[in-house]
């Protein structure tokens, strides 16, 4: 057996066995089996999203509430505790997201197009958050804006809305809400976007709603977070009927989804199993073989 995270093994000096990180994507998701209940803070939970390090997860819910959850082993659901609920005082919210460094969020309205934004004082720590800072209305959404979320490196901001449209706002400054350039599709091999994300790099979409029921959509990008670039991968069964927020890990290997008609998040396995290359392994008898920094004959 190797250790954990191991990407490289080196046989007797002369072999290298390529342990690369598995691959991303709904074709090798499995049900983690971990389900976690929101539905005693709030009823009609609509959107989730994560910190990087997969330590915190924040739902949004259509009450008016964000709450914070605290994974004590980071990515896994079943270790989550509920840590703080914050009233916003928004009406008819959807969609929540935060800067990279955890100390902006925002929150999207879904009938005026509007996108809030608050401070925290410290990242990631909602108890610590002050009142709303700014509002920017956007455009040419159709029918309700949905959810909201950013590129990793802030300079594109995304929604979707009630007629299954994608929308990628070009901003003029990382991290800041702006009506500028817009880019729309409207994938036709989904319906209605009730929530989204992508995954690290800017490669994969996934996408769910309500109708279809019980189905996420994945879709690759073959120029990153360019949303002209689309196309078709496959789909997801899930439990939830009504999907209202999807949220994927920095790392890849998980995927939440906060499903409305249930109000419940559930938590995803999404990398495949790590591929061995370059494996003609020749006269092992008696070699070294290393692991990284540690060595064993």
């Amino acid at each position: 057996n190797l250790p954990d995270n191991t990407d490289a093994l080196s046989v007797g000096g002369f072999v290298k066995l390529d342990l690369s990180a598995g691959v991303f994507g709904l074709a090798y998701t499995t049900d983690s089996g971990n389900d976690y209940s929101v539905s005693s803070l709030a009823t009609n939970n609509i959107d989730i999203t994560s910190s990087p390090d997969g330590d915190k997860l924040y739902v949004s819910s259509e009450g008016g509430y964000i709450s914070e959850f605290t994974l004590s082993t980071a990515g896994d659901l079943s270790t989550a505790t509920n840590t703080h609920n914050y009233s916003h005082g928004v009406v008819n919210p959807k969609g929540v997201a935060f800067n990279a460094d955890g100390t902006v969020m925002y929150l999207s309205v879904w009938n005026t197009g509007n996108i809030r934004t608050f401070t925290l004082s410290t990242a990631w720590d909602l108890s610590t958050i002050g009142s709303q800072t700014s509002a920017t209305s956007v455009s040419g959404y159709s029918a309700g804006l949905q959810s909201f979320t950013w590129s990793h490196d802030g300079l594109y901001m995304f929604a979707s809305d009630n007629s299954g449209n994608m929308i990628r706002y070009t901003v003029q400054t990382a991290w800041t809400p702006y009506d500028g350039t817009k880019q729309t599709v409207n994938p036709s091999d989904v319906g209605i976007i009730g929530g989204f994300d992508f995954n690290d790099d800017g490669t994969k979409l996934v996408t769910g709603g309500w109708s279809p029921a019980n189905t996420i959509y994945e879709h690759s990008l073959s120029t990153p977070y360019d949303l002209t670039t689309l196309s078709y991968d496959g789909s997801y069964t899930i439990t939830d009927s009504d999907v209202q927020g999807i949220a994927i890990s920095n790392d890849n290997s998980r995927l939440w989804v906060m499903g409305q008609n249930t109000d419940k998040i559930y938590q995803y396995n999404t990398l495949s199993t790590p591929v061995v290359d370059n494996t003609k392994l020749l006269g092992l008898n008696g070699a070294t073989i290393s692991v990284g920094t540690t060595t064993a004959s």
